[in-house]
């Protein structure tokens, strides 16, 4: 029985894997389709929660992933409400045209889905971020070297890098591997000041962590969807990796 589940869910995801899937979820959290699609995939923005996690939170995470709230947070809306118009900066910026996407799923691996904030040219990608502790900062570079836990290094140059270990590294990464581009550019907005750090593809960083986020979802996403246990007031069942 399992098995005949198993095959029908990778069915029904990989038949969802092409391009209409990500014309028709433009528009991101306006879209029930984009909701309903990345609620049963690994979601990039998730990425470095899932890989760093102890192994001791694994239940809760999933629950989490599965079931959390939809409610919004001051910083998600502050964020929302002003992607349109830093996506507009950033074109400005460098006279260069951002187009609008949707959900990406990896064709060989459609349990992995992306929602970059746009693609530039060919091979680019575009990650927007309005951090709202930066909201009333005038200058981003001083605010990130203020501001440790955001975790950006300022080298001495005062140019700005963004390390292998933040959570935006592992973002990009997903990102950048998921949809097959080159580069992205990681924006960073205030109104009254802006960052671009490039961020180039890392396929031995994506090779190296492929494996455990197929691990995660296969013992224990996956054995969740198939088989809820907690829409049935069941003890989640806690498998170890």
């Amino acid at each position: 029985m399992y098995n005949i589940l198993l095959k029908n869910h990778f069915e029904k995801i990989s038949v969802t894997c092409n391009n209409d899937l990500e014309e028709c979820t433009r528009g991101q959290w306006i879209s029930e389709r984009w909701r309903e699609e990345k609620s049963v995939r690994l979601s990039s923005s998730s990425f470095k929660e899932i890989l760093c996690r102890r192994l001791s939170s694994s239940a809760n995470l999933v629950k989490r992933l599965l079931y959390g709230s939809r409610l919004t947070t001051k910083a998600m809306r502050y964020g929302l409400a002003n992607e349109e118009i830093a996506r507009k900066s950033y074109s400005s910026k460098y006279s260069i045209d951002v187009k609008d996407c949707g959900l990406f799923v990896d064709p060989e691996n459609p349990y992995l889905c992306t929602s970059p904030d746009g693609l530039i040219r060919s091979d680019g990608l575009l990650e927007i971020k309005c951090p709202y502790s930066a909201k009333n900062s005038k200058n981003l570079k001083e605010f990130c070297a203020s501001n440790k836990k955001y975790g950006l290094t300022i080298h001495d140059d005062g140019s700005i890098h963004l390390p292998s270990t933040h959570k935006f590294y592992y973002q990009i990464q997903g990102q950048l591997n998921i949809t097959n581009r080159q580069w992205c550019d990681l924006f960073l907005w205030c109104g009254d000041d802006t960052l671009t750090i490039r961020v180039k593809r890392d396929k031995h960083f994506w090779n190296n962590n492929l494996p455990k986020l197929k691990q995660f979802y296969f013992n224990l996403i996956l054995t969740e969807i198939l088989d809820p246990r907690v829409r049935r007031n069941m003890p989640f069942l806690k498998l170890k990796l």
